[in-house]
Order: structure tokens, then C-alpha cells, then sequence
């Protein structure tokens, strides 16, 4: 036999293995079984809703004790009495466990800002002027601040 042969053989087998693609190395496995809790910030919560009744809207329906801790608010007050055919209205506000009081006597519609005296459980009322019907009335809530 040839002494070429077999060396040409070896030389086939050697430029063959070379040829082949290499594997690309497996992925690294990551255990999150011990992985840090996330430190994902909550959401800020959503703005209070308004209130709204038949002719009566406040701006805000919820002393939100995130923004006001101390549990007193201002708001606006709209009411629209125009259908029901009043000319004129009185707003009456009630805190718990305190008398009625007047706060406003105007057209039958109109928008006012309250001071910062609404608390959860405050009452608005929609009085005609005319004859002292109440029309419509609201309560003040509260949203409780979850800081967690």
C-alpha cells in the first residue's frame, strides 16, 4: 500500500472535523427561587370621583386622606336647578352632628368653592328658594390612604 494513502486519509478525517459548525454553548439556567421580592413603586391612587345627584355635583365626593390627612377639604359645588324650574336656590351644608347651616342663597345654577371645612359625612343640600323643597342632596365620603 501506498505510504500517501493513509496519510491522505488522516488529513480527509482532521479537515472534516474542522468543517463541522460548532455548538453554541447552552444557556445559563438562572434559580429565581431565591430572587429579591420586586421593588416595583404602586401606582399613586386614582383621583377621587365626584358626587353627582340630580341637579347637584361636587367636584370631589371624598375627603381623599392621602392629599388631606388632617380630614377637612374645599371642593367645587355646581348645581343646576334650571329643569325642575326654579329661579332660585339655597345651599345648605350639614356637618355630623352639627345644625344645618346656609351657605348660599343664588340663581338656580351656578358653580362656588367651598373652604376647607368638608368631612367625611357632610351634607349639601339643594333647597328651592320658592317654597324650601329640598331637590337634591349629596354626602361627602372618604377614601382611606393606603401607603403601603
Amino acid at each position: 500500500m501506498n505510504k500517501i494513502t493513509p496519510l491522505l486519509l488522516a488529513l480527509s478525517i482532521a479537515l472534516a472535523a474542522c468543517s463541522q459548525e460548532a455548538t453554541p454553548p447552552a444557556e445559563p439556567v438562572v434559580d429565581t427561587s431565591t430572587a429579591p421580592a420586586s421593588t416595583a413603586v404602586a401606582p399613586p391612587p386614582a383621583p377621587v370621583e365626584p358626587a353627582k345627584g340630580k341637579y347637584l355635583t361636587l367636584a370631589e365626593g371624598a375627603v381623599d386622606l392621602c392629599k388631606h390627612p388632617q380630614g377637612l377639604m374645599a371642593t367645587d359645588v355646581s348645581w343646576d336647578a334650571t329643569s325642575a324650574g326654579v329661579k332660585e336656590i339655597e345651599l345648605h351644608l350639614q356637618n355630623p352632628g352639627e345644625e344645618r347651616k346656609l351657605w348660599a342663597a343664588t340663581i338656580a345654577n351656578g358653580t362656588e368653592r367651598t373652604g376647607e371645612w368638608l368631612r367625611n359625612g357632610t351634607q349639601v343640600f339643594l333647597i328651592d328658594r320658592s317654597n324650601g323643597a329640598t331637590l337634591d342632596s349629596l354626602t361627602v365620603g372618604e377614601r382611606p390612604c393606603n401607603t403601603q
